[in-house]
């Protein structure tokens, strides 16, 4: 059965998202600086609509295993719609890979016409063609992250597991393109940073600049919950020196050509990480503003803390009314956790150092990376 949406969904929020989005980050500045135990309530949802996927990357562990009894159609259009009575903002489609359920242009179309949140999608791209994406369009999706690992089919191909697939990926990304402005889409190229592609990060950024989109900085790690895999740790074995010229060759580059590039203070960031993943010293945005739903339905946590709760034994309105709930909120917020990479970029928004440092790169004072939270 399909969807049809009879208006486009544009990237703009009503007055209703905005005041959302405000009181949220006001309570979170208030939770960082004044009232640590305020409950702050997630206003976006990661929708694990499968754990599965079509690839084999080195960096993830989720193709190794078949996921079974996942949330049917009907099971997603009932969590969709307590997620609008909730008045949640954003919806993140996501995977494994998304785009192997047959059902997902159908699920993402129901919560079009059963919310008014913004529809976001990742996917790797292998079976974004035309007429997919004009489906998902029509769906009402007008956000998407495509994943690259690598500027080249030697690079990417090697890390995705799979030969052929930058050639696809590219291909249809190009296509996307072309329908960036007609329908007012939001696109950018995720690109995981690690071992084996370190030395290829200015010709990432030349391909992002190429394609005139923004280019995002994943860091490999194996403890999110779909990373955790044999070797996958190796991968962010990277020597000092390597690390530091892979960088400051990057931002050597970005000094020349900054569109569409991430923040000075982001590439800081990243080699940090690869010597303390937990980063205490920074903030943890992503665990309070994102809902997790997994594909089996469990709830809660994070990306590298497990669910606590699940769809099939409870309402969502219930789990986040919880003491249970509010306290892991809090716990991750302040890093009583191991630490991953996730959204460092949305992490740093709320402390002024990063925008210090910004401030000081673009004044030309800083030139090469410094540390940023990285312990002494």
């Amino acid at each position: 059965m399909a969807f049809a949406v009879s208006t486009p969904r544009y990237e703009i929020m009503s007055l209703r998202q905005v005041r959302r989005l405000v009181s949220f980050f006001g309570a979170l500045m208030v939770k960082r600086w004044l009232l640590p135990e305020i409950d702050v309530q997630p206003v976006v949802a990661e929708l694990f609509l499968t754990d599965n996927c079509n690839l084999r990357c080195v960096s993830c562990a989720c193709w190794r295993s078949e996921t079974p009894d996942e949330l049917s159609r009907q099971e997603w259009f009932d969590v969709i719609r307590q997620l609008g009575n909730l008045g949640f903002v954003k919806l993140n489609f996501t995977g494994g890979e998304v785009l192997i359920r047959p059902d997902a242009a159908d699920i993402i179309a129901y919560a079009s016409t059963h919310t008014e949140a913004r529809l976001h999608l990742n996917t790797n791209g292998i079976l974004l063609r035309p007429s997919l994406a004009r489906t998902l369009i029509d769906a009402g999706v007008r956000s998407f992250n495509v994943s690259f690992d690598g500027p080249t089919p030697e690079i990417h191909d090697g890390i995705r597991g799979e030969r052929g697939a930058f050639e696809k990926t590219l291909e249809h990304f190009r296509e996307l393109v072309k329908l960036r402005d007609k329908y007012h889409l939001r696109l950018r190229i995720m690109f995981t940073v690690m071992r084996k592609n370190i030395d290829q990060l200015v010709d990432m950024a030349k391909l992002a600049q190429e394609l005139e989109v923004q280019l995002f900085f994943n860091v490999v790690t194996d403890h999110t919950f779909l990373f955790r895999g044999y070797n996958i740790v190796t991968l962010g074995n990277i020597e000092d020196k390597r690390l530091d010229e892979g960088l400051n060759r990057l931002l050597a580059h970005q000094r020349r050509q900054p569109q569409y590039l991430p923040r000075y203070s982001v590439v800081c960031y990243i080699g940090d990480h690869f010597r303390d993943q937990l980063q205490k010293k920074l903030p943890c945005t992503e665990a309070n503003l994102k809902l997790m739903i997994h594909s089996q339905g469990q709830v809660g946590g994070c990306w590298a803390h497990d669910p606590e709760f699940s769809v099939r034994e409870q309402s969502i309105a219930s789990m986040l009314k919880s003491t249970k709930f509010r306290k892991t909120q809090t716990d991750l917020f302040f890093k009583r956790c191991k630490g991953c990479g996730s959204n460092h970029s949305l992490n740093m928004r709320l402390e002024p150092r990063p925008m210090v440092y910004d401030l000081l790169w673009r004044a030309g004072i800083f030139k090469t990376r410094r540390k940023l939270f990285a312990s002494p």
